[in-house]
């Protein structure tokens, strides 16, 4: 099973506990900013999609698409975040990237007895790099 914007989007609220409407509001708070951020980056990296695709995806639910230099600049504040983890406010956006991704996992691997490699896409820990079997 493949991850889908859907599968990644569901993850995001159900991990921080919002909806998709107050995700994609047509605000700059940066609660929902970071939200948001999260969203373009796990997009990209789980389905390597154009920012075009995911700032339409996202925009539905204001009514009007993100623009694709609003991606790319979300996806590219995480990743200098996950790349500067000296600050403790940065290794929380660690930690909630990393609780985010298994929850996507956990959404796109349910097909009974699958054995599955888990590849470390986001390349942060190798504690989180490891084999299971989805039962």
């Amino acid at each position: 099973m493949t991850t889908t914007l859907s599968i990644i989007e569901e993850s995001i609220c159900e991990y921080f506990d919002i909806s998709y409407r107050q995700m994609f509001k047509n605000r700059r708070i940066r609660y929902w900013v970071s939200k948001r951020q999260m969203f373009f980056f796990l997009s990209r990296q789980y389905t390597k999609l154009s920012f075009k695709t995911i700032g339409a995806h996202a925009g539905r639910w204001r009514g009007k698409d993100f623009d694709h230099a609003t991606v790319l600049h979300g996806c590219n504040l995480i990743k200098d975040q996950l790349d500067i983890e000296t600050d403790r406010k940065l290794r929380k956006t660690t930690e909630q990237i990393e609780g985010i991704t298994r929850l996507i996992r956990e959404k796109t691997y349910q097909a009974p007895g699958l054995i599955l490699t888990d590849i470390n896409l986001l390349g942060l820990s190798e504690k989180y790099t490891q084999s299971f079997i989805a039962v």
